[in-house]
């Protein structure tokens, strides 16, 4: 077996890049291979996903991985939003696949991200080959508003980010603040979430909270044919049975043709963190292993 030297291994493009002025900070580990895009959730850094962008470069055979941080998350420099988070952030993915000439891409997303990976195979069918979503919902409304119509979720969205954007700073980040033990069980891993917290653009993570929080991305789910994995996080402390959990994903991924869910049991929202073993399993299972 060909041994690959450390240059090649963990080479290439490992300093950002702005790409173009398009909406996101672009770090590439890996010099040839299939490419993985790896998309974080709100107000989080694509160096979430390095250890395992790391193992794919060094890998044989190898993997190109793309790890994307849309500007304002993070420390990342904001990005104009016109019409929406939405709205700079999926054009510029478009860019990158074109630009890059990239083909047969796996998209793992996070959360925020993992909605986000949908719309990039939807917008993408040509180029992305599979997507691996990390405890998201294609209708986010309903965890949280059982029974809302997708024009009342549209309208709490608006609402909570009119809310969001009246608070004072102190107020927006003492709330924001108090959120983060409910997102991961290991505890050691909350000081990297505050800071990344902290360092996201107030007007970024409000204007991302609503998109999310306003799409229904339920009805475009048929038209996605490329294979699609879905881990959702469980666990006791939620207060909320298994079966519910894993009824809620099954009903709303059930439009997906080539779309699957597992529950990741003893796992907070970052599966990634809690349940790493899990996460490689997936991993590996979309990128065929």
């Amino acid at each position: 077996m060909r041994t690959k030297t450390l240059a090649a291994m963990l080479a290439t493009l490992l300093a950002a890049t702005s790409f173009a002025g398009q909406p996101m900070r672009i770090d590439q580990l890996g010099a040839a291979g299939p490419p993985v895009l790896f998309i974080p959730g709100l107000n989080s850094h694509a160096d979430l996903w390095q250890p395992w962008a790391e193992k794919l470069a060094s890998a044989e055979p190898g993997h190109r991985s793309f790890l994307i941080t849309p500007a304002g998350f993070a420390g990342v420099t904001p990005y104009k939003l016109g019409d929406g988070f939405h709205a700079g952030l999926l054009p510029g993915l478009s860019a990158l696949l074109e630009a890059e000439d990239l083909h047969n891409v796996t998209v793992v997303g996070h959360s925020a991200g993992g909605l986000v990976a949908l719309m990039l195979a939807h917008r993408e069918p040509e180029r992305v080959r599979s997507v691996l979503v990390v405890d998201s919902l294609p209708f986010l409304a309903g965890l949280f508003m059982p029974g809302a119509t997708p024009q009342q979720a549209a309208d709490q969205a608006a609402a909570m980010a009119q809310q969001m954007t009246a608070s004072s700073e102190s107020a927006y980040r003492e709330q924001q603040a108090m959120t983060l033990p409910t997102y991961a069980k290991t505890s050691t891993f909350l000081s990297t979430l505050q800071a990344w917290s902290a360092e996201s653009d107030r007007a970024t993570s409000i204007a991302a909270f609503k998109d999310t929080l306003a799409t229904d991305f339920r009805p475009v789910l048929p038209e996605i044919t490329q294979p699609v994995l879905v881990l959702a996080a469980w666990d006791a402390a939620m207060g909320v049975p298994k079966d519910h959990i894993d009824a809620l994903y099954t009903v709303q991924y059930d439009g997906l043709p080539n779309g699957s869910v597992r529950i990741v049991a003893d796992s907070f929202h970052f599966v990634v963190i809690d349940q790493p073993t899990a996460f490689d399993d997936a991993l590996a299972e979309v990128l065929g292993r």
